[in-house]
């Protein structure tokens, strides 16, 4: 687990997996930071000198997908980068400044796996910074819950696949309310109950390493998708689509 060769093997997967959702490889960009250790950086890496190696020996990022099959930093730096949260977020703003997406997908500070919420912090400080430079520059986050407990298994949630279904309620959710969420109806192709050709359902079986955890990835296939939206610049409430 976590060998660079297992980094690779999953850059290939999402690519496989976004083809069936219709996202062609070069819209793809590959960060190439350490899996798992998202927060050890952004706690103690801080600096741009500072150089973290993980315990695959691994020390700086790397990708032979996406766009420019090779990371982010590579791709537009000319070299790796160090693993440390100086950088992280140097790629961040490097990509946000770059195409100013109005909305902005991602885990949600309150999901309790350590490199979900890490991601959620990097974006927010990444996001502020490009907001000083273009104070114009607001955009809606949507946030999301993956794991609502402790890592490891068994989870209680979601609810089991079901295609045809919402997402049951997060049970003993922390730090959102339930009934602020959006929850965005999935296109119908996404709705069949014939798996076959389900794109939802072929995009997570394409992440073949990580099928030690199939149903855990399967319950998230159902008729909705759910956010919470925030406006971390800016005084306006984003709108939030009527749940169901």
């Amino acid at each position: 687990k976590n060998t660079v060769s297992m980094g690779y093997t999953r850059q290939g997967e999402a690519v496989t997996a976004q083809t069936y959702l219709g996202v062609p490889e070069n819209k793809l960009i590959f960060l190439g930071y350490p899996d798992g250790y998202l927060n050890d950086l952004f706690d103690d890496y801080l600096l741009e000198s500072d150089e973290f190696t993980a315990p695959n020996g691994q020390s700086t990022t790397y990708g032979n997908r996406g766009l420019g099959s090779k990371d982010y930093h590579s791709y537009k730096f000319g070299f790796a980068a160090k693993y440390n949260k100086y950088n992280m977020l140097l790629d961040l703003k490097d990509i946000i400044s770059d195409f100013k997406p109005d909305h902005v997908f991602t885990t949600s500070e309150f999901d309790l796996h350590l490199d979900h919420y890490t991601t959620y912090e990097l974006l927010k400080l990444a996001i502020l910074s490009v907001q000083i430079i273009d104070p114009s520059y607001t955009p809606i986050i949507h946030k999301t819950i993956v794991w609502h407990k402790d890592p490891p298994f068994p989870q209680d949630w979601p609810n089991p696949l079901d295609p045809t279904a919402y997402f049951s309620e997060i049970p003993d959710l922390t730090g959102l309310i339930w009934s602020d969420r959006e929850s965005i109806d999935v296109p119908l192709s996404m709705q069949s109950t014939n798996y076959a050709i389900n794109p939802k359902y072929l995009a997570i079986s394409a992440h073949l390493s990580q099928s030690g955890i199939n149903d855990f990835l399967y319950s998230f296939i159902h008729k909705d998708e759910i956010f919470w939206t925030e406006n971390i610049v800016g005084t306006n409430r984003p709108p939030v689509p009527a749940a169901g």
